[in-house]
């Protein structure tokens, strides 16, 4: 081994909690097009989205927005701090309406979150559905690209979800929130 990796044998890494990382973040300490997630104190670069991811998530947004249309406000990738030393910048949220301008997001608003994932799905069924199911959210979707399926994960516990319903091409879906505003998964495809 040599010296320098000796030296890092005697130290401890440093977690930062959310509200410092977020102040880092706004001073610019962090490259602004980088994509940043804290998970349990550790800064995480997310890996760039792909052309699959983008298309994928432009499609998200264009079918939220007709199912929904005034009754709920979406957001999309906004920046939440879920607990002391974790904050994401989700896919896309659904929120009641609120007024403008928009304070920041509560957690407890949020009706509907949603991930898009295609390289990302074994992170967004496993620690980011933890994440989410411990701050309460009760109505969890994973837009899975690869497999042209949806993943629903619903009554959360501090110790995460209930299995994962998979909905798949030819089937719908109504949000918790929205119970008639029936979503078909050929919509997000």
């Amino acid at each position: 081994m040599n010296a320098p990796m000796r030296a890092l044998e005697t130290v401890k890494p440093r977690r930062f909690t959310a509200e410092e990382f977020l102040r880092l973040y706004q001073i610019g300490v962090f490259g602004r097009k980088e994509r940043l997630r804290l998970i349990g104190g550790v800064v995480y670069v997310k890996a760039p989205t792909g052309s699959e991811h983008a298309v994928g998530h432009g499609q998200l947004i264009a079918v939220l927005s007709r199912a929904f249309g005034r009754a709920f406000e979406l957001a999309a990738g906004p920046t939440l701090r879920f607990s002391e030393y974790d904050v994401t910048e989700p896919d896309a949220v659904v929120l009641p309406p609120g007024p403008r301008p928009r304070p920041p997001i509560e957690i407890g608003e949020i009706r509907l979150l949603i991930e898009t994932a295609h390289s990302s799905l074994k992170d967004d069924t496993t620690v980011m559905a933890a994440i989410y199911a411990a701050a309460g959210i009760k109505d969890y979707w994973v837009l899975d690209l690869e497999h042209q399926v949806l993943l629903v994960f619903r009554n959360p516990t501090p110790e995460g979800y209930a299995p994962a319903i998979k909905v798949e091409r030819g089937q719908s879906i109504a949000p918790l929130c929205a119970p008639d505003a029936e979503i078909a998964v050929d919509d997000f495809f």
